[in-house]
């Protein structure tokens, strides 16, 4: 069975990587993305990730939990202005 991620920020510099190098690597990886997030960091791999599109409420959180099932979670998102 593979191991899986959810990786918040996942279309940020550190979050795309990081995705970039678990998929290399087997992993079956999800990421949380907000509405008005820029796709172009993961567009070579987006097709081997799930996307999980983040509203800012609990109950949708809680959905992309309970809808992904992660072995780990690394929480790499952050507020840019």
């Amino acid at each position: 069975m593979k191991n899986s991620a959810l990786v918040t920020g996942g279309t940020g510099f550190v979050g795309s990587n990081l995705a970039k190098k678990l998929v290399a690597l087997g992993w079956h990886v999800d990421l949380i993305v907000r509405k008005t997030s820029n796709h172009n960091l993961i567009s070579d791999f987006s097709h081997s990730v799930n996307l999980h599109q983040a509203d800012g409420s609990f109950n949708n959180m809680r959905h992309i939990l309970e809808h992904s099932k992660p072995d780990v979670v690394f929480h790499v998102a952050s507020f840019f202005i």
